[in-house]
């Protein structure tokens, strides 16, 4: 573990000191390609003062204006010198112009692409049922819709997330799990008689995602992860509305906020403040052209027709990248499939269709942004240089795409070279003064949200997440230089050089996949150590001294209450519920 984090720390280094350098080189080239060979950076005056002194005479602030005075006796020279100044702001503008023009291209972008637009950015309403609506074959309801979910290993929230889909009432609810892990994923299912398992061999996520579309027989199908829940008590209802204002809407995303688990708990924040700022530039795609970078995996309903169309199998189970198989990112790939088949997306970002998703913590989150970074970057790659579709269907959503490829090198240049530049003139306070504005500029883009209510009190970690987005780009960074790196991170399942998807042990487990058993035997294991440490005999305690050791006490298993009844109490459904007997499917490789 240590030459492992030590292999990461050096790796790290490494990539911030090229980093550095390249962004050196490119001011360089930049200012002599705007001013020519005559651009030169102005050098700081040997006597930084307000005065000016010789060993004859002197003259002090306020000799050109009359109310200087002179020495050496009282004789003056008699020419009047002026002062020179500690500063030359306007003198040095040739070393300020390359940063002001990418300043200034990232507020326009920032302002016109997605401030504006985001304001303007309007919810689709639920339509009632009409006789229009449903001639045309425009009226969907939550009977319409199929939510799948493909499990790996299942997470300990993974019975939560089951009793909030159904308590939406989905036509039909099918899980679809792997091999390994499918005990517990049955254990946890045999509670619930409304849902479909179906066992698959693959490993693969987007392998069991195409054997639950193929199982679908509505007319909309919603893909969702194993650990979200479903917050707002219209949520699908708001999620298909959509679907029947435009017949070519193909997918529709919904708002998404991370579990903060207390005021402290500083992973939960940075995730969700995370999740804010991309919820800022949904909204803007949204509202200009009904694109979208991504329709989160977390949750997204589909046409179910456009998921089952010939090719669609090969197209998602088969991405590759540079002649390799990929592991993650299928529901980028789903996006592009969206995209490129004429269709558009919408979000509904209204906190009535609001869902809460758990992140990782520590290393398991980071291995999470490395993911997710690596999955933008070749999916964004493939959307705009390789499909380039997106550029006539969705500009808008292109020219941002392209815009964040872009930013994590302007914003290492904004906190490191630009300030060293600035120090090295002698420029103390402006160095001071960029480095508020940027902290204020960073609020300013994450007003909406502090506005919430219920968030506006995490103001206090806003200097944090200035820290955590640089460190972000860093990342950003990193992941290109190793963009064919397919391992999952927080799951022991990656692709090998010949293309087969196999396991691994390179997994970083978090506290969301501890289970309630799990957490008891790990009390019960440290009650037994300290009531071992406590009848621990002192060396010099007689040996042959009987000694009476307690037994130890059996575990207590809850027994789980009747499904049935159990949903009775919680209020979800009616006293009779309907009798759908769960079937289980194995998918032979």
């Amino acid at each position: 573990m240590k030459r492992l984090l030590m292999k990461r720390l050096f790796m790290s280094i490494l990539v911030f000191f090229i980093t550095m350098a390249s962004i050196a080189f490119v001011d360089e080239i930049a200012t002599h390609i705007i001013f020519g060979n005559g651009a030169q950076t102005l050098e700081l005056e040997e006597e930084p003062s307000i005065y000016t002194t010789s060993t004859t005479d002197f003259t002090v602030w306020g000799a050109s204006t009359g109310h200087g005075s002179t020495g050496n006796g009282g004789s003056s020279t008699g020419s009047e010198q002026k002062p020179k100044k500690i500063y030359d702001y306007f003198g040095d503008w040739r070393t300020y112009t390359p940063y002001s023009i990418v300043l200034f291209y990232r507020w326009s972008v920032f302002i016109l692409l997605k401030v504006i637009p985001s304001c303007c950015y309007k919810q689709l309403k639920y339509k009632k049922a009409t006789p229009e609506l449903i001639e045309e074959g425009n009226y969907y309801t939550c009977d319409d819709v199929t939510v799948v979910i493909s499990v790996y290993k299942p997470p300990a929230r993974f019975s939560d997330t089951l009793k909030s889909i159904l308590s939406h009432r989905p036509k039909k609810l099918t899980v679809v799990s792997s091999a390994e892990g499918f005990e517990r994923v049955e254990e946890m299912c045999s509670k619930f008689p409304e849902v479909t398992l179906i066992k698959s061999d693959k490993l693969s996520k987007r392998d069991k995602l195409v054997s639950g579309i193929k199982e679908v027989k509505t007319r909309l199908v919603a893909l969702t992860d194993d650990d979200v829940s479903w917050n707002s008590p219209c949520f699908l209802e708001k999620l298909v509305a959509p679907f029947q204002h435009n017949k070519k809407i193909g997918g529709v995303g919904c708002k998404q906020v991370g579990r903060i688990e207390g005021f402290c708990d500083w992973w939960g924040i940075m995730a969700d403040m995370r999740l804010g700022v991309r919820f800022l530039e949904l909204m803007a795609t949204t509202r200009l052209d009904s694109g979208s970078p991504c329709l989160s995996g977390r949750t997204a309903c589909y046409r179910t027709d456009l998921l089952q169309r010939e090719g669609f199998d090969e197209y998602l189970s088969h991405e590759k990248f540079f002649g390799r198989i990929l592991l993650s990112g299928d529901d980028k790939c789903i996006t592009r499939w969206i995209i490129n088949n004429g269709f558009v997306t919408y979000h509904q970002l209204r906190d009535n269709c609001e869902l809460a998703t758990t992140f990782e913590t520590g290393w398991a989150f980071l291995s999470q942004l490395k993911r997710w970074s690596r999955n933008s970057w070749r999916s964004d790659i493939t959307s705009l240089f390789v499909e380039r579709k997106i550029w006539c269907i969705t500009p808008f959503t292109a020219f941002i795409l392209f815009d964040k490829m872009l930013s994590p090198f302007f914003m290492l240049y904004g906190i490191t070279y630009f300030p060293y530049k600035l120090y090295s003139m002698g420029h103390y306070e402006l160095v001071i003064g960029w480095f508020c504005w940027l902290l204020f500029s960073r609020f300013l883009k994450l007003i909406y949200y502090f506005t919430n209510r219920q968030k506006w009190k995490y103001v206090i970690y806003l200097t944090p997440f200035v820290i955590f987005q640089y460190f972000q780009a860093l990342i950003r960074i990193w992941t290109l230089i190793t963009i064919m790196d397919r391992g999952w991170g927080t799951k022991n399942v990656t692709v090998d050089k010949n293309n087969n998807i196999v396991t691994n042990n390179d997994v970083l487990k978090s506290k969301n996949y501890i289970y309630d058993d799990e957490k008891n035997e790990s009390k019960d294991d440290q009650k037994n150590e300290s009531k071992d440490d406590q009848k621990k005999e002192p060396k010099d305690v007689d040996i042959n001294k009987p000694k009476d050791i307690d037994a130890k006490e059996s575990k207590k298993c809850d027994v789980p209450e009747d499904s049935d009844n159990a949903l009775k109490n919680i209020g979800l459904f009616p006293d009779k519920l309907p009798s759908i007997k769960r079937h289980t499917i194995k998918f032979v490789e």
